[in-house]
């Protein structure tokens, strides 16, 4: 603020009028102008009923979520971190008899300001219930999730849902048993459903569940690649802790168009030549097979599938070989898919792998061995009104390497590209599979003889999908998650 002094002075006897000016420090918790910037007083008390004076910034320690006061027709409510204050415009007005906002007049049930209420007689709330996904317009109720790929009947039920805490689980989507904790039979709610032009999907349905190190597939081989997707719907929240894996046959894809393409194995009296299979596909492309001679290897998989992931598919395998004329389609598979809903809230704590596997090289005809390209990551669809990444969360969907005569390189949890195999000798090398910004690489082809074999490396996988569907797409991921995937984010559907 500035003030101007008034001095008279005499000088060479004239009377002088001298103003003066001065400034003094504005108060940094002073809050007049409506503005609380230091981030120690991040409160404004307008009328000084919390702790300070009028007008005045002051620092906030609170229960989280618990109601303070009401300033007019705006309820003042302590943060979820207990560290400042929420204003809330209240729709009936607020009380303090109330603990807030008025929710509903008296023999009233109403929607409002995020709850439905019930109040008696007197006014007072008999019953109340928060709604995560906001009020219905036109009735009593709060808004309901409609989960994805035509789940929401599967949340109707009328039975009460099950409370889930399992370790060590597998869901079966072939049978719809569940196993956990220890090896037991687990009883849970599952159902099949159409999937549109993708595999069925086995439904899933409970109340709250957590889930610590679990996985989902068709029968325990990960290397068959077929089966119904996986899907779990909720009533309450999901947290997920250690690793829940994804296999091939929770809805992996055979495809001629996304698949890879086939390799070629032929001998002639003494020697072989291997053609190394193409990559699968999903969301990028797969890594072509390499070349032996002007002879080309198996093309890499074409991109499919949508965003959305409606319809639910995982990632294709990688193309099989031709051995001495006898054609075997798909080898290495892709990750399978899978759905995660909850009317509440999901928290990933640990690991969701849909990872697309590594190829390989087998024993062909009587010389040598056949060649097989990466398969592609899979698909994971999440969506609750709120998300929650956790410190250590991973979210994983890349592609495979491809395969080579030598042994098989090892997957990590990074979102750097998985390497192909490295050939044992003098043969070429297997392409990376796709990684988020990285494509997938073609297999390398053969450069020289050996021996009496001409061998080409196969390609990489393309990377899979993760979808992210919240009330307001919005989603908390700390920067050490690593989201090893083509990653979309949309708004939840809700009825």
């Amino acid at each position: 603020m500035i003030y101007e002094h008034v001095r008279m002075k005499w000088l060479g006897g004239v009377l002088l009028l001298v103003i003066v000016s001065s400034c003094t420090k504005p108060n940094p918790q002073s809050c007049v102008d409506g503005l609380c910037t230091d981030q120690r007083f991040p409160f404004c008390d307008v009328e000084g009923t919390l702790g300070g004076e009028a007008q005045e910034c002051i620092a906030v320690v609170c229960t989280p979520d618990e109601f303070a006061s009401c300033r007019g027709d705006q309820e003042v409510r302590c943060n979820t971190t207990g560290n400042n204050y929420d204003l809330v415009q209240c729709e009936l007005g607020c009380s303090a008899a109330t603990d807030g906002c008025r929710l509903c007049e008296p023999n009233e049930t109403r929607c409002t300001n995020g709850k439905v209420a019930t109040c008696d007689a007197n006014g007072a709330v008999a019953a109340s219930e928060t709604c995560e996904l906001g009020c219905f317009e036109d009735k009593p109720r709060c808004r309901r999730l409609d989960p994805s790929n035509g789940l929401g009947s599967y949340l109707d039920l009328p039975a009460t849902l099950p409370d889930l805490d399992l370790t060590d689980a597998f869901f079966d989507t072939g049978t719809g048993t569940v196993s956990a904790n220890g090896g037991l039979v687990i009883p849970v709610p599952s159902f099949s459903a159409g999937n549109g032009d993708g595999p069925t999907i086995r439904v899933f349905v409970a109340n709250n569940v957590r889930l610590n190190n679990a996985a989902a597939g068709s029968g325990l081989d990960p290397n068959r690649q077929s089966g119904p997707a996986f899907a779990l719907v909720a009533r309450g929240e999901i947290v997920i802790e250690g690793r829940f894996v994804v296999y091939a046959t929770a809805g992996g894809i055979k495809n001629a168009m996304c698949a890879g393409g086939i390799g070629n194995y032929f001998e002639t009296d003494s020697a072989y030549r291997a053609l190394a299979s193409g990559g699968g596909a999903n969301a990028t492309a797969g890594g072509k097979g390499g070349d032996i001679s002007g002879l080309a290897g198996g093309a890499g998989g074409q991109e499919f599938g949508t965003d959305v992931l409606v319809p639910l598919k995982g990632g294709c395998p990688a193309g099989g070989v031709d051995i001495n004329g006898t054609v075997f389609p798909y080898s290495t598979p892709g990750g399978g898919a899978a759905q995660f809903s909850s009317e509440k809230k999901i928290t990933i704590l640990g690991i969701i792998d849909a990872r697309g596997q590594t190829g390989t090289a087998e024993q062909a005809g009587n010389l040598g061995a056949a060649i097989y390209g990466g398969g592609a990551g899979g698909s994971i669809l999440l969506e609750a009104a709120t998300l929650t990444l956790g410190p250590a969360a991973i979210l994983m969907a890349k592609g495979g390497g491809g395969g080579s005569y030598g042994p098989s390189t090892v997957s990590d949890d990074t979102a750097s590209p998985d390497k192909g195999n490295v050939c044992a000798g003098t043969c070429p090398d297997g392409g990376d599979g796709a990684a988020p910004g990285v494509p997938a690489k073609p297999g390398e082809s053969s450069p020289v003889n050996v021996g009496s074999a001409l061998i080409s490396g196969g390609g990489g996988g393309g990377i899979g999908r993760v979808r992210i569907n919240t009330r307001d797409t919005m989603y908390q991921r700390p920067n050490t998650v690593v989201e090893a995937a083509m990653v979309t984010t949309g708004l939840i559907k809700t009825r």
